[in-house]
């Protein structure tokens, strides 16, 4: 009789390195994100123009509530994109929305700085000027 030894062939699986699963990985949630993010792109810019735009409008409002150091850092933070003129700007919480540079100094008794925030009895500015409000605005709605 003859002895028949039958010859298998043994495919070893080749088990994946690790650097090759965290790049399927990355790869796996970057392609998500990117398409969630082109369907979504126009939501995240309008979200970042009203963020900017309720930033400066939200510094008079915690000024009035008693938050001045929030809202001094608010005025800070905008100090180098607007020139913020309190002449040229809106006033929240006082008898007018915006005061010339003369009904300023009359109001205050003394002559207002460049960078004048306000009072409670003239009202607290706005930390953007009057056209940057505008200009951002009008962003935001179209």
């Amino acid at each position: 009789m003859q002895d028949r030894t039958s010859s298998r062939t043994y495919v070893h699986e080749i088990e994946p390195k690790p650097t090759d699963v965290w790049a399927q990985r990355i790869t796996y949630v970057l392609t998500h994100f990117m398409r969630w993010f082109s369907a979504h792109w126009l939501l995240i810019a309008n979200l970042a123009v009203a963020i900017y735009v309720g930033l400066p409008l939200l510094a008079p409002v915690l000024m009035h509530a008693g938050r001045e150091r929030s809202a001094r850092l608010l005025y800070l933070l905008f100090r180098p994109l607007c020139h913020q003129l309190p002449e040229r700007s809106f006033f929240f919480y006082g008898a007018q929305w915006i005061y010339s540079r003369n009904q300023l100094n009359q109001l205050a008794g003394h002559l207002v700085p460049p960078r004048y925030t306000g009072n409670p009895q003239i009202g607290y500015k706005v930390a953007i000027c009057q056209r940057c409000v505008a200009i951002y605005l009008s962003m935001l709605l179209f």
